[in-house]
């Protein structure tokens, strides 16, 4: 995809997000679902907060940093459980 074609794309997702008509971008007629997904930036509660925040506001998902200790793992699971959402999980180099 070009530039021009990315920005075109980017512009009509966004308009229809804005509209309200995600049924539009279903995705590709194999069962894929848009998801809108809640990013924790600058939230300073617990995961488990985050998540019924995020659930409560009508999101699909979270978007998070996996993190590194066993019991933060855990409770990140936990709250995932617990209010049915899904993640997509960050990663960098």
């Amino acid at each position: 995809m070009n530039r021009k074609e990315f920005i075109k794309a980017g512009s009509l997702a966004g308009a229809l997000l804005a509209l309200g008509d995600t049924d539009v971008l279903a995705g590709n007629g194999a069962g894929d679902d848009l998801l809108i997904l809640a990013t924790n930036w600058g939230f300073e509660g617990t995961v488990h907060q985050f998540c019924e925040a995020a659930a409560r506001d009508g999101y699909n998902g979270i978007e998070i940093w996996w993190p590194n200790e066993k019991k933060d793992q855990d409770a990140l699971l936990a709250a995932l459980r617990s209010t049915g959402l899904k993640a997509g999980f960050l990663c960098g180099g």
